[in-house]
């Protein structure tokens, strides 16, 4: 009975994760046909190496999709959020948790005391900005990410001569 008080006991940010939900659309499985398959779990595979190493406990929800031809390489667009640098700063240090972290708001850190741009709106993706308390986690859209089908990608194993790896690219 003591563990379980002890497991009980322990924060839900001990447990805190990462999840990105992506949802591909139509025009993603059309335009890669019979490679759609290959191609979603390959950006799957891409998605969890980012989980696996950030601990945020957000919800990040991207739209995929894709586009015939090689007009498009891949691209992505994102929402913004904008606020000023005391309010950002405030939400960086109040949620500073790692070495890393303490580095950037440590004295000589890239997260410095002053506004270094002088009062300007600062822009951050609605991702960073549920991930630092800007904004409340919820599971709208994030972003997107687009690729054009007729690239030649290698979507898992040893890359292929004269491709592209679509999990890393």
């Amino acid at each position: 009975m003591a563990a379980v008080a002890s497991i009980a006991s322990l924060s839900s940010s001990a447990f805190a994760a990462l999840t990105i939900t992506p949802t591909f659309t139509a025009n993603f499985n059309a335009n890669f046909g019979a490679n759609a398959a290959a191609a979603q779990a390959a950006w799957t595979s891409a998605a969890n190496v980012l989980s696996a190493n950030f601990n945020d406990n957000i919800h990040v929800n991207i739209t995929v999709d894709a586009v015939a031809g090689t007009s498009v390489f891949g691209q992505s667009q994102t929402f913004l959020n904008g606020t000023t640098y005391v309010n950002l700063r405030n939400k960086v240090v109040a949620d500073a948790k790692s070495a890393d972290d303490a580095t950037a708001i440590g004295a000589g850190g890239s997260v410095t005391v002053a506004d270094p741009a002088g009062g300007s709106v600062w822009w951050v993706s609605r991702a960073q900005a549920k991930a630092i308390g800007l904004i409340a986690d919820d599971l709208s859209n994030d972003g997107t990410t687009t690729f054009g089908t007729g690239n030649p990608f290698t979507f898992s194993g040893p890359i292929a001569g004269g491709t592209y790896d679509f999990r890393d690219c």
